[in-house]
């Protein structure tokens, strides 16, 4: 049996010493680590939503930051958090994570007919109760039923000083305007709203000094469009909106009115979207000097009633259009626009198009339509057509595409 000394058996005391000083200090920063609020983030973000709803975490930060990760992720029905004693809104019982409350979706749904109005009681009483003051995003979809003309709704609610984006769909109203005065109080109580996106008459947007994002669709109540009031509207929020949606509900509007007056230069404007199958936007509007930001333009057309050929003559030059995006439905077959469209939008580069075509459509009607849009030097081209006809079709399409002068091969799907 050979014998240890002494001097060797420290050295091996001292050797393991030192290994298990480097594993808890390499634990001890990896703990440190799993604890930074940006470093959890990263990890859970990584993590799908239903796993994230299901996993048990042991750590109480880590819950937190879970809990605050999925609140930003996911929207919360608030239904769920109200319950109704007698005719009175409460908090349900137990209360959810607060770290959860942060987009709720609000929506017409109650047990008896007496609280046929909760959703619209949970926007006027219930947030205001809310223990969470971090509200982030709120989605109101109100329904078809007709709402109560007596009901009372409060002209200010409690502001939300968080609150950056409000999604409100009224549904179906036989009474031109009833959510009116709900929704306008809605907005109001978000001093720093940044997204906005409804389906109403004209909001009052004075108090939103910071609307980025503003998709507006006129409810289809409305039978005429005041281009005035559209006008007024975007000029009170003219220098902060980058992005702009305009679309009209009904394809039997009553008329327009429109009186020379004074449009806003929106120095921002990044973005615009618009039905052309109505008239909405004033003619002094569409150009480089009103509009000196505008890099994507989208011609929507969900009717037919108005050839785009005359829309597009409301426009000036614009050199700044950098992506076009081209909504054809069968009306526009026999129409001349193309060197138009090339004319007043010289630097586009990027070229969506959209196209209904139909069995009876002809060969000749597709090239013409066709071949009007192979003027520009492109950079990236996608066609997307709806079509009722013969494969035969298709293959003319492909053949136009494929005459586009394109840095990059076009997209084509059917």
């Amino acid at each position: 049996m050979g014998l240890t000394s002494s001097s060797t058996r420290n050295g091996r005391i001292s050797s393991n010493r030192s290994g298990n000083d480097k594993i808890v200090a390499s634990t001890r920063a990896m703990s440190k680590a799993l604890m930074n609020h940006l470093i959890l983030s990263k990890i859970f973000y990584q993590v799908s939503i239903p796993d994230l709803k299901s996993c048990r975490l042991v750590s109480h930060d880590w819950a937190d930051q879970a809990a605050t990760l999925l609140g930003c992720r996911v929207y919360l029905h608030a239904h769920q958090l109200f319950v109704y004693h007698g005719s009175n809104l409460n908090l349900a019982t137990p209360l959810v994570n607060q770290k959860l409350i942060k987009s709720l979706k609000i929506y017409e749904e109650f047990d008896t007919v007496a609280q046929k109005n909760k959703a619209i009681d949970i926007i006027t009483k219930g947030l205001s109760m809310l223990i969470s003051k971090d509200i982030l995003h709120v989605s109101a979809f109100m329904g078809k039923y007709k709402i109560c003309l007596e009901l009372d709704i409060p002209e200010k609610l409690n502001v939300h000083p968080n609150l950056t984006s409000i999604t409100f769909r009224p549904g179906e109203l036989k009474e031109n305007g009833s959510f009116h005065p709900l929704l306008q109080s809605l907005i109001d109580s978000a001093p720093n709203l940044t997204f906005l996106d409804v389906w109403a008459s004209f909001p009052d947007l004075e108090r939103c000094k910071k609307l980025e994002s503003f998709k507006l669709y006129f409810h289809r109540s409305d039978r005429a469009i005041n281009i005035d009031n559209i006008t007024a509207m975007l000029r009170q929020v003219k220098n902060s909106l980058t992005e702009v949606e305009l679309k009209y509900l009904n394809d039997a509007p009553g008329g327009y009115q429109r009186r020379s007056m004074d449009v806003p230069v929106m120095s921002k404007l990044a973005s615009l979207t618009y039905d052309v199958g109505h008239e909405c936007l004033h003619t002094k509007f569409l150009n480089e000097e009103n509009l000196p930001a505008l890099k994507n333009l989208s011609f929507k057309n969900s009717f037919a009633s108005r050839k785009l050929s005359d829309r597009l003559n409301m426009w000036q030059r614009h050199r700044g259009v950098q992506s076009l995006t081209l909504e054809l439905c069968y009306k526009h077959r026999q129409e001349e626009f193309a060197e138009r469209i090339v004319q007043l939008f010289p630097n586009v580069g990027k070229f969506e198009m959209k196209m209904n075509f139909f069995a009876h459509s002809s060969i000749h009607e597709i090239n013409r339509v066709m071949e009007q849009l192979k003027m520009w030097e492109l950079e990236e081209s996608n066609v997307d057509v709806d079509y009722l006809g013969q494969a035969a079709l298709i293959v003319i399409i492909l053949r136009n595409m494929s005459l586009w002068r394109a840095y990059s091969p076009a997209k084509a799907g059917f």
